[in-house]
């Protein structure tokens, strides 16, 4: 939510937004999903840092077994 006349985040959002250390960087981390509900994809973070969007059956190809995208109830 950028301020209009600036075009610059003002501080409370970018403090609410911001956490230190909030993800381990050795470790794979989910950033977001986003698509429809009966056809969700990922965004997560690889331990070496890159960013991959990963779509449901795909997860076969990042050698993880603990993540699953999972229709919603």
């Amino acid at each position: 939510m950028a301020n209009r006349d600036s075009g610059k985040t003002p501080a409370n959002v970018a403090g609410h937004a911001t956490q230190k250390d909030a993800l381990r960087r050795n470790r794979l981390s989910l950033l977001g999903l986003f698509g429809a509900s009966n056809n969700l994809s990922a965004m997560v973070r690889m331990p070496s840092g890159r960013t991959q969007v990963v779509t449901r059956g795909s997860c076969g190809c990042l050698a993880v077994r603990s993540l699953r995208l999972m229709p919603t109830v």
